[in-house]
């Protein structure tokens, strides 16, 4: 789970993309697509507000390969949507690790005693860390500040990979009429490279 100030994002722009179209090249028809496993989040209704800079910051490596040969494909034009208006796509350009601030005395933050960072305390007080991986996690002030694609294009590097980062806001969600218990439902991410196409699910603990 990712928590961060500068980590806010409004609501997402229906097919605003993030690289332009003309990125790489067509795949040739021997090419295949090789997408990661799903994702399953620890969610909570709690994280489920959009633009409240709490979210999961997911990374996806897509492959692109000679189904022939099995040899990587550089330079290939992948396009890559989003299939849920909170989840938002983020080229790996715009995500950077940055070291931490400096521990706060627990004083400063909470003076009153009540439990709850005080509005008047450090900034560093408020700033969380990537719990999976013990880093913090900036990113450009482009999509810090507000932009939140869903759709991208961009190109497979020397690798064959192409590296990019969902931003998961809030995940669909329902009520059961009944008992009024909130359930959230699976999305994804959807990737293609013309002839081939696929998705990663993004699913919550449960389903």
């Amino acid at each position: 789970m990712l928590m961060k100030n500068a980590v806010a994002a409004s609501a997402v722009v229906l097919m605003s993309a993030c690289l332009p179209p003309g990125t790489g090249v067509e795949a040739p028809y021997s090419a295949a697509l090789q997408l990661p496993e799903d994702i399953t989040l620890s969610w909570d209704q709690e994280y489920n507000e959009t633009d409240d800079g709490i979210g999961a910051l997911i990374l996806l490596d897509l492959l692109v390969y000679d189904s022939d040969s099995g040899s990587p494909l550089d330079n290939i034009r992948v396009e890559v949507m989003s299939l849920w208006g909170g989840v938002y796509l983020i080229p790996k350009t715009a995500v950077k690790t940055v070291p931490g601030p400096e521990q706060p005395d627990p004083a400063e933050c909470d003076a009153d005693n009540n439990g709850e960072i005080d509005v008047d305390a450090p900034d560093s007080c408020s700033w969380f860390w990537d719990t999976s991986g013990d880093q913090y996690i900036q990113l450009s002030s482009e999509y810090a500040g507000g932009r939140a694609p869903n759709l991208m294009y961009g190109a497979t590097d020397e690798h064959g990979l192409l590296r990019v980062h969902a931003y998961v806001d809030s995940m669909p969600a329902s009520a059961d009429s009944e008992s009024g218990v909130l359930s959230f439902d699976q999305t994804g991410v959807w990737a293609s490279i013309g002839h081939q196409s696929g998705k990663v699910l993004i699913l919550t603990e449960g389903d």
